[in-house]
């Protein structure tokens, strides 16, 4: 799987976690060979650009019980 066919799918996956990214966009530069998020429009300060739920985040204590990262 290539870095942007990944992209894709984990935008995928986060999109069905809950993972909430109005007004950004989760982007791919080739030149860095980075990713990145990219504003889609103005934003003023303070404006919460992400909100991910706990159930999309891997924590050490997840991971050490998980079976599949062992």
């Amino acid at each position: 799987l290539g870095r942007e066919a990944a992209l894709e799918s984990f935008i995928s996956w986060s999109t069905d976690m809950g993972v909430n990214h109005q007004n950004v966009q989760i982007s791919y530069s080739a030149d860095i060979d980075s990713f990145g998020l990219k504003c889609t429009k103005n934003i003023s300060s303070g404006t919460v650009l992400l909100q991910v739920p706990r159930k999309a985040i891997l924590s050490w204590d997840l991971a050490r019980k998980s079976l599949f990262l062992r």
